[in-house]
Formats: C-alpha cells, sequence, structure tokens
C-alpha cells in the first residue's frame, strides 16, 4: 500500500516535471518566435522608410528640374552635336534626325541650337542655355507633354530614363489638373514611367512597364478604385498589377512599393499652359525598388 503510494506520488512528480519542461519550452519558443518577428518588422519598416523617403526625394527633384519646371525666356546658343552622337532612336528623331533601327544608327543633318526652347533639350543636343531660370513647382505643359503622355493617350505610355531615378527602380508619375475635371473627380492630366541605370541582371523594367500599359484603364471601376488607393494606382486592378509583378519581375528579386503620404495625397504643384494660364495641380510619384 505505502509503495503504490510512493509510485503515484513519483507518477505525478514526473508528469509535473514534464509539464514544466514543456512549459519552459513553449516560453522560449514563444520568446525566440517574438524576437525574430520583431526583427523582421523592423527591417520591413526600415525598408519602408527608405523607399517612401526616397519616393519624397524623387517628387522634389522632378518639381524643381529643368526637365519638367517652367523656365524663364531660355536662348540656346553654340554648336549642336552631329547625328551620329545620338545612340537611341527618341534621342535621335529628337535632335531632328534619321535613325536606322537595322544599324542602331543615327545619320543626317540635326537642329541648330537656336531651335530648343528649353535648357534640359539645350543642353542634352550639346549646345548652351542662357537666362532660363527654373521655377520650382512650376510645371511647363510643353515639357510634359514631351516626357510623359495624356491620361486619354495610356496605351501609348512608354518607360524613359530622364537621368532622374534611383538604381534598380521603377517610378510611376501620374500629374493632375485639379481644375480640369469631371463629374467622377477623374481629372485630365499625363502619366508615365521612370526608370534609374539598371546594374540587376535579369531585371527588365521595360516589360513591367509594357505590362501595366497594357492593362491601364481609365473607365468606372477606377473611379471606385480612385476613393480606395488615390490617383496614383486607380487606373489598374489589384489583380493586373499582381500578374504584372509575378509575370515580369524574377522571383529572385526582392521588391518594395511605396505606400507613403506622397503617393497616396501627392505633392501641390501649378501647371502653366502655353496661352499663360495657371492651374492647380497635384503630382503622385510611385516607386519600385528592386534588390
Amino acid at each position: 500500500m505505502i509503495s503504490e503510494q510512493a509510485k503515484n506520488k513519483g507518477l505525478v512528480h514526473t508528469m509535473m516535471f514534464i509539464l514544466k519542461g514543456l512549459f519552459a519550452i513553449a516560453i522560449i519558443g514563444l520568446l525566440y518566435w517574438l524576437f525574430i518577428s520583431t526583427i523582421l518588422q523592423m527591417h520591413v519598416a526600415i525598408n519602408e522608410n527608405t523607399n517612401e523617403r526616397h519616393a519624397i526625394n524623387l517628387a522634389n527633384v522632378l518639381i524643381s528640374s529643368e526637365k519638367l519646371a517652367y523656365e524663364g525666356e531660355v536662348t540656346c546658343i553654340g554648336t549642336s552635336y552631329p547625328c551620329n552622337h545620338y545612340t537611341t532612336s527618341s534621342s535621335c528623331v529628337s535632335a531632328n534626325c534619321g535613325w536606322i533601327a537595322q544599324d542602331q544608327s543615327c545619320y543626317g543633318t540635326p537642329y541648330t541650337c537656336d531651335n530648343y526652347l528649353y535648357s534640359s533639350s539645350c543642353t542634352d543636343a550639346g549646345c548652351t542655355p542662357v537666362n532660363g531660370k527654373v521655377m520650382r513647382g512650376i510645371l511647363d505643359v510643353g515639357k510634359l507633354d514631351e516626357i510623359f503622355v495624356r491620361s486619354g493617350s495610356l496605351n501609348l505610355i512608354s518607360i524613359k530614363d530622364i537621368g532622374i531615378g534611383y538604381p534598380n527602380s521603377f517610378t510611376l508619375v501620374r500629374i493632375i489638373d485639379l481644375e480640369k475635371c469631371n463629374s467622377f473627380d477623374i481629372c485630365d492630366g499625363w502619366i508615365g514611367y521612370l526608370s534609374g541605370p539598371i546594374t540587376l541582371q535579369g531585371l527588365s523594367i521595360a516589360k513591367f512597364g509594357e505590362c501595366l500599359s497594357e492593362h491601364a484603364s481609365a473607365d468606372v471601376e477606377s473611379f471606385f478604385r480612385l476613393q480606395l488607393t488615390g490617383p496614383a494606382l486607380a487606373w489598374w486592378n489589384p489583380l493586373d498589377l499582381k500578374n504584372c509583378a509575378q509575370n515580369n519581375i524574377p522571383s529572385s528579386f526582392s521588391s518594395i512599393f511605396s505606400n507613403s503620404q506622397i503617393t497616396s495625397e501627392g505633392f501641390p504643384i501649378v501647371i502653366k499652359y502655353p496661352n499663360g494660364d495657371m492651374h492647380l495641380g497635384r503630382i503622385y510619384v510611385l516607386l519600385g525598388e528592386f534588390s
């Protein structure tokens, strides 16, 4: 009788010891999981903050750049580059030269310097701009038409490298005229894709941009998406965005897209038309970075 009680007591002590051990293991596992999840959350937060800061920096640079901002009267002087200086079809055609796709060569007689109205295009042609003063935050419609496309021509969007962008990045720029909006609060404006220098092998920003361009639409659904996502993302169905990323960005690359205040609310700007009219507007910058 006594030995049986001692045996039962030993079993109870053994079970208590096992339960305490399991409880200790669970506590250690929980603490480890909390530690790892906290580290991961901090890593994601740091990446998101860095990406957000980059998007804000890009927006500031864009509204201050001579490539978009309005300038005072510019005089372009000097001697322009010969046609064989240009290595891309867009720059060749912009200089009034002819492009041979088969040979990837540029030929003909380029514009003279006095043909260029903006300091950016003047400099790109090898000439020297004089007297132009960049007006920060006032965007020139003529320059916007050169780089971006109007909202009604979404199928013609192409990716451009204007020398403004972070390495291995994709930037969606949306500019709207707040004084030209319809009853659905969809406003006239411009949209375009910009890319920075690509150093990652196998990363094709162009294919990703072409996919977005094919699926962009300004329909009734975009009005409802406008209320949920803001103007920067209202042109795409979320499923189309996901498919474009999965089908055109290699899975070996990690990516992060800005989802910040500058993405959802934009920067206030003024849009200057050729007739002198000034309209209030906003610029939205959505930045995707790959690594």
